[in-house]
């Protein structure tokens, strides 16, 4: 039997999570976005989730990652989880918004710093075969070492499994009307056999994969400061592409890299450790 399971934002309006109950295995919620961001519904959606009887292992949240400081993102992503009691498997949802484009070294080292804080989760990816090949994750088997792949694919089929993964354990097959949900809804797919609320996870490494060789680590230094934190808009939903004028609304973020070294290059020169 298929298991399904939806993923929800501020951007869908949930009537009711009884009705949900009845027909989702499991819910993803959206929690944090960028370094300060959470999403508008998260909190409520979650207490009325578990109300309706939702238990814990059943609830998962991600962050949607930017560019840099990405410390300070899963920081505050594992935190605002802890607030909503969300001790489910970390997930990164890496893909770009129309205003900021996370790299594969934002990646890299957003999955090192979760596994450094539960070395006994093993992360999820959300991630669509087009941006995989952008940043060319292919070069960088590290990832797969790290993280399971939750695919992004609008599709009556999984289709092509991006490099470096070999296989997926979610896909996104597209967005669907549910009962107790106004509007569309994203829908999802468990494609590996024994993962689901309850099944064990295979587990990370017991220490984080170093970083790989040919990646810059002073990328990762580099500081977006947009050009108002408490005006800063919520990213797109999962499959929805940001509003064509989004970046002309909020103007370009300005990106520095943190005065440590006096040698450190301009962060538009900086390789991106692609081959």
């Amino acid at each position: 039997m298929t298991t399904r399971f939806l993923d929800l934002s501020a951007w869908n309006a949930v009537r009711d999570f009884a009705d949900l109950r009845m027909t989702t295995r499991f819910l993803v919620f959206r929690a944090t976005y960028g370094v300060s961001g959470v999403d508008a519904r998260f909190a409520a959606d979650v207490a009325a989730a578990r109300a309706a009887g939702f238990k814990g292992e059943e609830l998962y949240a991600y962050h949607f990652l930017a560019p840099c400081i990405v410390g300070t993102q899963v920081q505050h992503y594992f935190d605002t989880c802890a607030r909503a009691g969300i001790v489910t498997r970390p997930i990164f949802d890496f893909e770009p918004d129309g205003m900021s484009t996370p790299t594969d070294v934002d990646l890299i080292y957003a999955l090192r710093y979760a596994i450094s804080a539960r070395p006994t989760q093993r992360p999820i990816v959300y991630c669509n075969v087009s941006y995989a090949l952008q940043q060319r994750l292919a070069s960088y088997p590290e990832i797969a070492e790290m993280a399971d792949l939750w695919l992004a694919h609008w599709a009556a089929s999984p289709g092509t499994i991006p490099l470096p993964w070999k296989t997926a354990l979610w896909w996104q097959e597209g967005a669907g009307t549910e009962t107790g949900v106004a509007g569309k809804v994203d829908e999802d797919v468990v494609l590996a056999k024994d993962e689901g609320p309850g099944a064990e996870a295979p587990s990370p490494p017991n220490e984080a994969p170093a970083i790989p060789a040919n990646l810059h680590a002073g990328a990762a230094s580099c500081v977006i400061v947009p050009p108002d934190l408490r005006g800063h808009p919520s990213p797109p939903r999962h499959g929805e592409d940001a509003p064509a004028n989004a970046a002309a609304q909020e103007g370009d973020p300005t990106i520095t890299v943190d005065d440590v070294d006096d040698a450190t290059p301009d962060p538009d020169t900086l390789p991106t450790g692609k081959p």
